[in-house]
């Protein structure tokens, strides 16, 4: 279950914080969507203590799986967001995010689906526009991706000495999970 895996990982790597899977009932086309996220009560941030200070970790992911004709379900992220903000309030607005949202609320929408963003001032052509304002294509975040940033480049103390070969193994035996051909 991809849940275990990923707190799994994380365990290892970088914080005891575990993902909370919520499910929805499957249609009647045998699609099932599952959400996985921090949650204590609701929506949460795992606490990491960086060489920044105090960093909140948001990590959430909306998985659907399809009943097929083969042995196991096929699962398929259709959305992520990775998020660190400045200490440990939800509400604020994220440092940065990674996100990803293949099936967005308005079809009609043409951004990158998948995508950086941060209230992070560019400058283009003499005129500043922040981050937040565009959405800076990306290809897929793995989470072993934003593990590797928080523990080698924020400073995040990693819960293993072996955390760099645990963050290889995962992402070569995981590589398929996030890559969608659309």
């Amino acid at each position: 279950m991809r849940r275990d895996r990923l707190n799994g990982l994380l365990h290892r790597t970088l914080t005891p914080q575990p993902l909370v899977m919520l499910a929805t009932p499957p249609t009647h086309a045998g699609v099932q969507r599952v959400q996985l996220a921090f949650r204590h009560g609701g929506p949460v941030l795992a606490e990491l203590q960086s060489h920044y200070g105090v960093l909140g970790l948001y990590i959430g992911q909306i998985c659907e799986s399809r009943l097929s004709d083969r042995p196991s379900p096929s699962i398929r992220t259709m959305n992520y967001r990775y998020a660190l903000h400045a200490g440990t309030d939800l509400r604020s607005e994220p440092v940065v995010r990674w996100e990803l949202d293949l099936q967005p609320a308005d079809p009609q929408a043409r951004w990158s689906r998948r995508h950086l963003q941060g209230p992070i001032p560019l400058d283009f052509g003499g005129r500043s526009i922040s981050l937040n304002d565009v959405h800076l294509p990306t290809g897929p975040i793995a989470l072993e991706d934003v593990i590797r940033f928080c523990i080698h480049d924020l400073g995040v103390p990693a819960l293993s000495p072996d955390w760099d070969e645990i963050l290889l193994r995962s992402a070569r035996e995981h590589q398929d999970e996030i890559f969608d051909p659309r």
